[in-house]
């Protein structure tokens, strides 16, 4: 049986601890089942070797013995039929000592495969444990990728909006004027403005710009914020119809 992968990274402690002990604990038993099947077949094996033997010997012995009296091959009947019922007996027992053994090997190979499913279980469970670490792992770093990114994207919105002298505050009503400055060369801190609201539709729409801007020119710009949501290009291109303007 291979050895499990030891990294177990992603894990909690107590899990980590969990998932190594059992199965430390299912391959030391493995293990210990293996030997004792193995030693079981090896004892059996030698048994029925030496059972044999004895046999031989007995009926080795007996020839010799037949010899030593002038016997001929041809013996009584009555005595025959002991020696070989003495024989017959004792390979009787040494089958029936087989069976047992067998059985006893067979009832230890069971309990071995047993406890390999189970083995193989705990692996699949480490794994699928494994996967979701790593998959909350990953979810986590995306996260704080996407935190940083955010961050990033909001200071250099500020350091243009401010390099471009655009500042933005709370007006009466909820309302918000966006001030523009840095587009008259001539006086640079003269302020463009207007004031964007939301209407009960849930729509854009803006007042009170100064210097006015047209509608002609304005009705366009605000179709495309409240289509499109962003308030980027059309900050972009109200600072373009006010530069126009000077």
């Amino acid at each position: 049986m291979p050895p499990l992968n030891d990294d177990v990274s992603g894990f909690s402690s107590s899990l980590k601890t969990t998932l190594m002990a059992s199965r430390a604990k299912l391959d030391a038993f493995v293990e210990e089942q293996k030997a004792r099947a193995d030693a079981a077949a090896e004892d059996h094996e030698h048994k029925v070797a030496e059972e044999q033997s004895n046999i031989d010997a007995r009926v080795e012995t007996f020839h010799s013995v037949q010899l030593e009296r002038g016997m001929k091959v041809a013996l009584n009947s009555d005595s025959k039929n002991e020696t070989d019922g003495g024989i017959a007996k004792r390979r009787q027992e040494m089958q029936e000592r087989q069976i047992v053994y067998e059985k006893d090997i067979e009832a230890l190979q069971k309990d071995v495969q047993i406890k390999e499913t189970q083995l193989e279980e705990l692996k699949g469970e480490e794994k699928k444990e494994k996967s979701r670490a790593e998959a909350a792992r990953d979810t986590k770093q995306k996260v704080e990728e996407t935190k940083r990114t955010t961050v990033d994207d909001l200071t250099r919105g500020v350091v243009n909006y401010k390099y471009l002298g655009l500042d933005f505050v709370k007006a009466e009503g909820n309302r918000l004027r966006f001030k523009f400055t840095q587009l008259d060369a001539g006086e640079p801190l003269r302020p463009f403005s207007f004031v964007l609201d939301i209407n009960d539709e849930d729509s854009y729409v803006l007042e009170d710009c100064q210097p006015p801007i047209d509608d002609i020119t304005l009705s366009p710009l605000l179709d495309e914020l409240n289509e499109s949501n962003d308030l980027s290009p059309f900050l972009r291109a109200m600072r373009m119809a006010f530069s126009e303007r000077v």
